[in-house]
């Protein structure tokens, strides 16, 4: 079993608190843990950038992006990271998270994975949660079974080259990322352009 914060700076695990037989790694090392797994879970999900009824509802940076598209499809973190796992044949088996983060899993991944809601979104910093055993045991069972179960996830299967667009939240921050990047197009004043034609890592595979 490999781990992956992948929160942040992924400097969120309590130290010395890791089971003894998961191994942590950090996002670039996802390609070769891609060919080495048969299954991926994502834990501590959240809704995609504009999602009503969310906490805490972005999609990579919430100040700076309003929204993601692959190939005009508006997608999350979660459909990132189904991509990514996808082109190495890994299927996204469980995703825990609040009910939004669910409902989109199974939209993406369809009726066979295995979701543990764990709070429910009243406002964006706001959310009912369950007390914390019993969220350890709905996330223990979604990913046991969604393990169990792996056979009938079908992984995403995003054919190359596909386009990727972001828009941003106001024109500063689109000035900003494309000044720095000579791989992209600018469409307008909002929004930045890309065309995958491979997927080698994390970063530049799925990302803009």
């Amino acid at each position: 079993v490999y781990v992956v914060d992948g929160h942040y700076h992924g400097k969120n695990f309590l130290q010395g608190k890791l089971d003894k037989r998961a191994t942590q790694v950090w996002v670039k090392d996802l390609p070769w843990v891609a060919k080495d797994v048969s299954a991926a879970v994502a834990i501590g999900s959240h809704a995609m950038a504009g999602t009503q009824g969310a906490f805490l509802d972005h999609t990579q940076l919430y100040r700076e992006i309003h929204h993601y598209f692959y190939n005009g499809q508006q997608i999350g973190e979660l459909m990132q990271m189904g991509v990514f796992m996808g082109h190495f044949g890994v299927p996204m088996v469980a995703v825990s998270g609040d009910k939004a983060a669910c409902e989109e899993a199974k939209h993406f991944f369809g009726k066979n994975i295995f979701t543990a809601c764990v709070k429910v979104g009243k406002e964006r910093n706001f959310a009912d949660c369950i007390p914390n055993e019993e969220a350890e045991k709905r996330i223990y069972q979604a990913v046991k079974q969604g393990v169990e179960n792996r056979v009938h996830c079908k992984p995403i299967a995003m054919q190359l080259p596909y386009e990727i667009k972001v828009e941003y939240n106001c024109c500063d921050y689109c000035d900003e990322e494309y000044k720095n990047r000579a791989d992209v197009e600018r469409l307008n004043g909002y929004t930045l352009r890309s065309i995958k034609k491979e997927i080698k890592d994390y970063y530049t595979g799925v990302m803009l």
